[in-house]
């Protein structure tokens, strides 16, 4: 999850020239994309954090990755630069809530002298979305299409959201 989380953040770094060019704008407008994500996650971590400890992990885990399955589908298919930021925005939140539970939920999993280790697994997905999914889905985009390499990242995230609900226990 960690995976395509980060890649849907950094993809479009790799891409500002052809999403720019597919929505009307400059790359520098099309890399404002990248920083209002940027300052959603900054601005609404905690808050979210705190609201969803509230919540069963496993559902907050579900609807967090079901949004950004919505913003990577909504992104894809944006017709204009405004339903752009829309979908950049739903992913933002998304983002500003997962990591925290994602780590909660991992922790949870195992017994608690296997924790640190459970935050490793979690985290290398970090690692490997910069040194494999970005430079992937960049060449995916700059071959295919930007919007057909953010399609890939929904149907990957999609599948993860199923996933979650049908094999990660109630917490």
């Amino acid at each position: 999850c960690v995976f395509f989380a980060i890649s849907t953040e950094m993809l479009p770094v790799g891409l500002l020239p052809e999403i720019g060019r597919g929505l009307h704008v400059s790359s520098s407008a099309a890399g404002v994309l990248v920083s209002i994500y940027a300052v959603l996650v900054a601005v609404l971590s905690v808050p979210i954090a705190a609201l969803a400890e509230r919540w069963p992990r496993r559902a907050v885990l579900a609807v967090l990755l079901g949004a950004y399955t919505l913003s990577n589908i909504v992104f894809a298919a944006a017709p204009d630069y405004a339903v752009a930021v829309v979908a950049r925005t739903i992913g933002g939140v998304a983002h500003a809530g997962f990591f925290a539970v994602s780590v909660a939920a991992a922790v949870a999993l195992v017994d608690i002298t296997q924790s640190g280790r459970a935050i490793a697994v979690v985290m290398v997905g970090n690692a490997l979305a910069l040194v494999f999914g970005v430079p992937v889905g960049t060449l995916l985009g700059t071959a295919l299409g930007w919007r057909w390499a953010f399609a890939v990242l929904a149907v990957a995230l999609g599948g993860l959201a199923i996933a979650v609900v049908r094999l990660l226990p109630d917490q």
